[in-house]
């Protein structure tokens, strides 16, 4: 996702809407499979695009699923009341962003659920980034 005007530090960046997917407290549900594009709304209720929506000449009601990851993002998730929607969530920008530049926001995946290529990001993050060694890696691992 790209700022086609700048967005300004605390301003919406894009929304993100899709299937309700609620979770009851103490009931136990199906095993509900991975999806790229499930993002958690509230602590029982998640928003997930269909796969025939992953597209935007099939869906573009909001644009926050085409905002790609980053562990130095220049947004971050946050909840938003639409008046048609209801609760949903929003890209929110951290700091200034500018026309043309790429919107990122931090996916915050806990590293044992990962996909492979969060783990492998997140390890090299942490090497070319932080300069962290492998013996520090081993130990925060």
């Amino acid at each position: 996702l790209w700022a086609k005007t700048k967005i300004g530090k605390g301003q919406v960046a894009a929304l993100f809407n899709g299937v309700r997917q609620r979770h009851l407290c103490g009931v136990k549900t199906a095993n509900i499979s991975w999806s790229d594009y499930r993002i958690s709304c509230e602590k029982d209720l998640d928003l997930d695009i269909q796969t025939d929506h992953i597209l935007i000449t099939n869906y573009s009601a909001t644009l926050g699923h085409k905002t790609c990851h980053s562990f130095e993002p220049n947004s971050c998730f946050s909840q938003f009341w639409h008046p048609r929607f209801g609760l949903i969530m929003s890209i929110v920008a951290k700091r200034d962003i500018q026309p043309d530049e790429e919107i990122f926001v931090s996916y915050n995946y806990l590293i044992p659920q990962a996909p492979d290529w969060y783990k492998e990001q997140w390890f090299s993050h942490l090497r070319e980034e932080l300069d962290w060694s492998e013996q520090e890696i081993c130990s925060w691992a």
